[in-house]
């Protein structure tokens, strides 16, 4: 007996240790409509997407007493999950949108294209499983005003097919790191072509800016459903010696990207201005 009970006593420990804590969010904005592909993260360094429908699923070993959630134009949010409404096993979050700031307008006589960003060879890569990653490079653009025509990351070899990314682009604060939406459409890549840049084109989407110095950005989407491929891997170059990148994982604050040995490695964007 005493045996049986010393056994008994280990098999609920090893349940317990187990136990996985299950959560679905579905994620609205103001008007009742879904927010699809918004990040939801806990703690400081994990994090999930949303899917198509604006449904997150969550899975814990502990739980979870508060989430954070943003999406394009809806600034990250903290929601304590014991004061949210339920319907069923769905708890329900509304993201407040990103205040409304009138982009400049501008009609170039004389258009002028320039490359501006990541445009060295690549000498290694940057993978991401499981957690939302965005990285952001910091360009200048070579006039007083430009409109973005379209943003190319440069997809590694090894990376799997199919995995939804999200392009991002963001103005700069006063503390040098990316702060507001510039780019207000949420502009998904789930096609691309391994081992060659990929043009997204922003052409329709009208974004004009006016500061000198913005940034370049793309989010990882890390799907629950899509688990078994999400493993998009990003190329990264050491050709230039300045540090222009900038990270952001789940909830911790931006920082600086920092070297690999003792060489610099940016991530590999670029974009196409117009001017």
């Amino acid at each position: 007996m005493k045996y049986f009970s010393s056994f008994l006593f280990f098999f609920f420990i090893s349940i317990s240790l187990l136990a996985q804590y299950e959560y679905l969010i579905s994620v609205h904005n103001k008007l009742g409509n879904k927010i699809q592909y918004a990040s939801i993260s806990w703690g400081k360094t994990t994090g999930v997407s949303a899917n198509e429908s604006g449904i997150a699923k969550i899975s814990s070993t502990s739980p979870i007493d508060t989430i954070y959630a943003s999406s394009v134009g809806y600034p990250i949010q903290s929601f304590l999950l014991n004061d949210l409404p339920r319907s069923g096993d769905t708890i329900r979050i509304v993201l407040s949108e990103q205040s409304a700031v009138l982009p400049p307008i501008a009609i170039f006589s004389k258009e002028k294209i320039s490359a501006v960003g990541i445009t060295e060879n690549e000498t290694s890569f940057i993978s991401n499983r499981y957690r939302n990653v965005i990285a952001a490079l910091e360009v200048r653009q070579p006039s007083e005003i430009c409109k973005i025509k379209s943003v190319s990351v440069f997809i590694h070899k090894k990376s799997q097919l199919n995995v939804p990314f999200r392009i991002r682009i963001f103005s700069k604060n006063s503390s040098g790191l990316p702060d507001n939406d510039l780019l207000m459409s949420s502009i998904i890549c789930k096609s691309y072509q391994l081992n060659k840049w990929n043009e997204i084109s922003l052409e329709n989407d009208n974004v004009f800016v006016s500061a000198k110095e913005f940034f370049i950005a793309i989010e990882w989407l890390s799907i629950a459903e899509l688990k078994d491929n999400n493993d998009l891997q990003v190329g990264l170059t050491n050709k230039n010696v300045q540090i222009r990148t900038f990270f952001k994982l789940a909830n911790k604050p931006w920082s600086k990207s920092g070297t690999i040995g003792s060489k610099v490695e940016n991530i590999m964007l670029k974009a196409y201005l117009v001017y």
